[in-house]
This record gives C-alpha cells, structure tokens and sequence, in this order.
C-alpha cells in the first residue's frame, strides 16, 4: 500500500507477505510479514526497515451457506524499528461477520473490536474502538477470464479514542475484488478519510492472493 500522509506525517509505502492456513474446520492460523516499511516527506526524516510480523487466530464461531461469524484474536510483536513507527505489541480482538443478501449478488460484511497497545510511551498506549461495515455486489460468475467473481464495494471504517474520548476517526473505502483465474484473485481499494484529523490523505491498497 501507499499512503500519502499530512498534517505533519510523512507518506508510507508498505510491502507484506501473508499466510493464513487452517489448524481444524474452526481455526485458522497466520502471519502477516512486512517486508518493507518505508516513510519520507513532509519535512519527515526518511526512514526504512522491516515492519511488526502479526500473528492472526481466527476461530469460526458460526457458517451456514449465507452467514459466516468469526471471532478473531491478533498479536502483532515489536520486529520493527521505532525509526518507522514500528516496535510494537498490540492485541487486537474482534468480531467479524458475513452475510450473503440473498439476492443479484449482494452481500454485507463488518467486524468490531478493540486495538490495544501494551508497550512503548504511556502517551502512546492508546486503546481504540474499531468499527466497519461494507456493502457489495458480485456481478459476473467464477470462471469468467480476469473477471471471474467481479465484486465492487464500499466500506465505511471508524475508530475512536477509548482513554480520552475526544478522537474518532472515519474513513471510506470503495474498491473491487476479481478473480483472474486458477484461484488467482485482485483485490483493489482507495480509502479515503471524512474526518479532518487524519493523518492522511488517502492510502491506495492492491492486494494480490492465491488460494490452495
């Protein structure tokens, strides 16, 4: 992702590598490594370094064919440099869902839950609320060429200060999601903040995945 930064912070470019496999038919395991984390601009000294490797658990508390619920327990440790903001444990838990419409390919999906910083400058150790809810249409089928399972959405995120109350922050992500063929899949999205507090202008994602 690249995100373009303001207000005084300096714009990111950010490299990772995911891997999530299941355990049993109700948890699945992962890591989220950052191979790159790179900040400049902005009057911002410039800096690089690996990023804080993220550990998932999620635990798939209930699946029909229309309804999925998770409960989703996420471990980042301090494997980064604090040049780039990095070195770090937070605990982040939440609960996730999915819900197929029913109906011309539409579907919601939305989580909530708690980030929770446990080390670093007090100042730092703020605990916050996240929310999201996002909308989306599947509109063409699986095996069409590049454009199997072609899904466009939009996704509000916000999340608020739980120590002072006084900072809440929300943003919208449109985007799409396709499949390009032998379990190849694109997922692009823009998110864009409403609320002037940002510390960005807008943070561009491409995300490419590989199922097995």
């Amino acid at each position: 992702n690249y995100t373009r930064g303001k207000n005084g912070n300096p714009n990111e470019q950010a490299g990772a590598f995911i891997i999530e496999s299941p355990i049993s038919r109700r948890w699945d395991v992962g890591f989220v490594v950052p191979f790159i984390d790179n900040l400049q601009g902005n009057g911002v000294t410039s800096a690089t370094s690996f990023g804080d490797v993220t550990i998932v658990n999620r635990f798939m508390l209930h699946e029909t064919q229309d309804l999925t619920v998770s409960l989703n327990f996420n471990v980042r440790v301090p494997t980064g440099s604090t040049s780039t903001g990095n070195d770090r444990t937070v605990l982040n838990s939440f609960l996730a869902f999915y819900q197929d419409l029913g109906f011309n390919g539409w579907s919601l999906r939305g989580a909530v839950g708690v980030l929770d910083p446990v080390d670093g400058p007090t100042s730092q150790r703020i605990t916050t609320l996240t929310q999201s809810l996002g909308i989306g249409q599947t509109i063409t089928p699986h095996d069409v060429k590049f454009l199997g399972d072609f899904t466009y959405y939009v996704c509000a995120n916000v999340s608020e200060d739980l120590n002072t109350n006084n900072q809440t922050f929300m943003s919208v992500t449109p985007g799409i999601r396709t499949h390009l063929g032998r379990d190849w899949f694109l997922l692009l999205g823009v998110e864009i903040p409403v609320t002037p507090n940002a510390g960005f202008r807008e943070r561009f994602n491409a995300v490419l995945v590989k199922g097995f």
